[in-house]
């Protein structure tokens, strides 16, 4: 349980660059949101065993909720390929911490209209068993953007990369291997 609530672990609270600033140019920098994972993915087989859905999706439109003063993005996704679990929908709806007003460097970018990527996914729960229909990025660190510059999917999350910097064609056909 504490793997899958690590993406939305906010430390103290937000955090607005800016309050206590001492020159202008931090006056006028955007606030940003600081956040802390509890869980440091060290492999691709690690990230993949905690998440229920892994997807090959097209980011589709996006829209931001707010709780308790936190901003909260939610993309709705096209599903192209499942790769691990099973999904019923063909479009599915990511929740991530911040928004574009409000960045949160610690956490995975936020989902670009029309890009796809391959998503590590986790039901979001506000209490266990109560179903959102929302998902959340697995870690905020199961992320990857396709690259049409370097043709593959790259790692896209604002945490240091422990899993691979890139997906192969290979890493991508073992997603959809059961694990062993």
């Amino acid at each position: 349980m504490l793997k899958k609530t690590a993406a939305l672990v906010v430390l103290a609270a937000l955090a607005v660059t800016g309050c206590s600033a001492t020159t202008e140019a931090e006056k006028k920098s955007a606030p940003v949101l600081h956040a802390s994972l509890q869980h440091e993915y060290k492999s691709l087989a690690e990230l993949r065993e905690d998440s229920s859905l892994v997807v090959r999706v097209t980011a589709a439109h996006a829209r931001v909720r707010t709780l308790h003063t936190v901003p909260f993005t939610i993309t709705e996704v096209k599903v192209q390929e499942v790769l691990k679990g099973k999904t019923e929908n063909r479009t599915l709806s990511v929740q991530q911490l911040g928004s574009l007003e409000l960045a949160s460097p610690d956490t995975s970018q936020l989902l670009e209209k029309g890009r796809e990527y391959i998503l590590f996914l986790e039901p979001y729960h506000l209490v266990p068993g109560d179903h959102t229909g929302l998902h959340t990025i697995t870690g905020e660190q199961g992320i990857y953007g396709y690259s049409s510059e370097k043709q593959a999917y790259e790692y896209a999350s604002g945490s240091e990369a422990r899993v691979p910097k890139s997906l192969t064609r290979v890493q991508i056909s073992a997603l959809q291997q059961p694990a062993r």
